[in-house]
């Protein structure tokens, strides 16, 4: 299903995909939070592990393009 991870997130409006409607189905990370995210092997494929989390779970996709260094050191990016 994914590629590599940080891949994508589907977001299973009524259940049908992962079992819990309002879930996310994505690859694992162990940024996760493993009160509401469990790995799912049914939605792995090579190296990217599966996972399903709950309705309560919220995803935002950011990336940097030249950062400087100087400004994001030290400081915590989650």
């Amino acid at each position: 299903m994914f590629r590599w991870n940080y891949d994508g997130v589907f977001r299973d409006l009524d259940g049908s995909l992962s079992g819990v409607a309002g879930g996310n189905v994505l690859t694992w990370t162990d940024t996760l939070d493993p009160d509401k995210c469990v790995k799912d092997d049914r939605f792995s494929q090579g190296a990217a592990q599966g996972a399903v989390c709950d309705e309560t779970t919220q995803f935002a996709r950011l990336s940097f393009n030249h950062p400087n260094m100087q400004s994001i050191y030290s400081r915590t990016l989650s």
